[in-house]
């Protein structure tokens, strides 16, 4: 199957997927896309983690002048963080059943 391929799944799992109603896969889209575009996400996450714990180093050390060049990105922070919030809570919900498979809805025994 081509288009379990360009998912990057296995014809099993990608049947199912269409089965569960994965919005991802019912769309068209590509799991891979999806995952691509929440790594790229992490990765600005992971630069502005570096750069407040670096701010916090400034400040700890009285190096206000240094410190006043991280202002455009404190200005910014709070919009970045729900963007890529926004982003992942949306890939993640792409990449989750609508439907549950029939594993998911038998209960459990214990």
């Amino acid at each position: 199957m081509d288009a379990a391929r360009r998912a990057g799944l296995a014809p099993g799992a990608f049947v199912a997927g269409l089965v569960a109603d994965v919005p991802a896969l019912s769309a068209g889209s590509s799991r891979a896309d999806h995952t691509a575009a929440l790594i790229a996400s992490r990765g600005e996450l992971s630069t502005l983690s570096r750069n407040i714990r670096h701010l916090t180093k400034l400040l700890r050390e009285g190096n206000v002048h240094a410190a006043l060049e991280y202002r455009d990105m404190l200005m910014t922070l709070d919009d970045d963080i729900r963007g890529h919030l926004t982003l992942a809570s949306g890939v993640l919900a792409d990449l989750r059943p609508r439907r549950p498979t029939s594993v998911a809805s038998k209960p459990s025994v214990t």
